[in-house]
């Protein structure tokens, strides 16, 4: 890449300089042409001036308007005082040739004067008898002389076309180098989202330069870390489920030996039921997240209203509050519905919905609100959960959605959850296409959980 890279530039001022060079030649030859032309034409108009020595100025018009009729040129006689002969109007341009042909012919050159610019030629001449004129030939503005004035000689057309060729070299370039650079940011972003499955392509990998080892590398760094992950998901839904089967006979078993132990063993039984069913509940949690994850059930997707499903789960919700002095309230419930999964999705809202009876305070409510905003493809649900308890020290707000991450706070009393709850919602709300995220409230009591959801799947 880099001495593709250097090669590139080198050959970019490269071509520069042989265009500039290219432009030049055909600026100078075709200005010698014109010059050439001019030449030609004011040879011809000598006539002029013969004509004016044989019979003065009826003559000297005659043969001007025959060159002027077959030529296309205008010519004009001055005299010392740089008038016209032949009574035509003298315009600037043609004085100052004028002047500057008589100071060539007083400094010994006698090629006269070649005005391209203005299409003025000019010569001082002398006629037999001795008289001093200055032949003005105004050229044709075509031809040879018009190709003098053509792009080639045009200082800005010159710089337009260096600038063109420059800045097309210069942009198949940068457009070489960034377009894979832009398909890996993207795949990289895709990775980092994860979309486990995304590879840069093989249009980018086939690429001989560091640019294609790149893209190579990256699709072997996600093909690993695909099958890392997978094996891990793999193992964690495998090992939930091999638990179930222990633990079941583990609790039969306990439920035995309550029968036949003696009655003040009772507090140690409730204890092993206790944590077993928190063990239970871990295990259904941990092989929910694994079918999340595994992405097998997306043929099961369906329509579901998110309005009777947030619904539900508040009445649910307050139901269970109830016993614990609590309320869940449904503050708006705009309509909503999408292509998803209601198991799953009534899950996430659950487990927010739980977690946030958990904290907040008693005598205060958990707030529920659903809101629809945009229009067809555009429309999202914006579902919020706002409880008044004690928040989440602000370092750690970014964590609660990782598993196993639990409030570490001297005050909080031990935990029932094993940290999952928020991981699934998390899980959930990212299989469906949507965002989730916290914030302590504004006021400084309780913790807001926002979902945004795309409406048009």
């Amino acid at each position: 890449m880099l001495f593709k890279i250097f090669l590139t530039f080198w050959l970019t001022l490269a071509l520069l300089v042989a265009g500039q060079e290219i432009i030049s030649i055909f600026a100078q030859r075709d200005e010698q042409a014109a010059l050439n032309d001019a030449r030609s034409l004011v040879s011809e108009a000598q006539g002029v001036v013969d004509a004016y020595a044989r019979g003065g100025v009826p003559a000297a018009r005659e043969v001007s308007g025959r060159l002027e009729r077959e030529r296309g040129t205008r010519t004009d006689l001055l005299d010392v005082q740089r008038h016209s002969l032949l009574d035509h109007a003298v315009r600037p341009a043609v004085l100052a040739s004028a002047r500057l042909a008589d100071r060539n012919a007083a400094e010994g050159v006698k090629l006269g004067v070649v005005n391209l610019g203005e299409h003025v030629a000019a010569k001082q001449m002398t006629t037999p008898a001795g008289q001093r004129l200055t032949l003005v030939v105004e050229l044709p503005g075509h031809g040879m002389a018009r190709a003098a004035n053509g792009w080639t000689s045009s200082p800005l057309t010159r710089y337009a076309a260096v600038i063109l060729i420059g800045g097309l070299l210069c942009f198949a370039l940068a457009r070489h180098i960034s377009r894979p650079l832009v398909k890996l940011a993207g795949a990289a972003n895709a990775l980092a989202d994860g979309r486990l499955q995304t590879r840069v392509g093989a249009r980018v990998a086939r690429r001989r330069d560091e640019v294609g080892r790149l893209a190579r590398d990256f699709d072997r760094m996600a093909e690993r870390i695909e099958a890392l992950v997978a094996g891990q998901r793999r193992m964690l839904g495998d090992v939930s489920h091999e638990l179930r089967s222990p633990l079941a006979r583990l609790t039969v078993a306990a439920g035995l030996a309550r029968r036949h132990a003696p009655s003040d063993t009772g507090e140690y039984f409730d204890r092993i039921d206790i944590e077993t069913a928190r063990l239970d509940r871990m295990i259904e949690q941990l092989l929910t997240l694994a079918r999340i994850e595994s992405a097998v059930d997306d043929e099961l997707r369906g329509d579901v209203n998110l309005t009777e499903l947030v619904q539900e789960v508040v009445s649910d919700g307050d139901f269970e509050a109830r016993a614990a002095g609590k309320r869940v309230t449904l503050v708006a419930g705009d309509d909503a519905a999408l292509r998803g999964r209601a198991d799953l999705l009534r899950s996430a809202v659950e487990n927010i919905v739980r977690n946030a009876i958990r904290y907040t305070e008693a005598g205060t409510a958990v707030e529920v609100a659903l809101h629809r905003t945009g229009e067809d493809h555009a429309a999202r649900a914006t579902l919020s959960v706002r409880d008044h308890g004690p928040g989440v020290p602000e370092p750690a707000v970014g964590e609660i959605f990782r598993r196993f991450w639990r409030a570490d706070r001297a005050d909080a009393q031990a935990p029932e959850g094993a940290g999952l709850g928020l991981a699934i919602a998390d899980s959930v709300v990212r299989v469906h296409g949507g965002t989730i995220g916290a914030a302590n409230a504004d006021s400084g009591s309780g913790l807001l959980v926002t979902i945004n959801l795309p409406l048009a799947q």
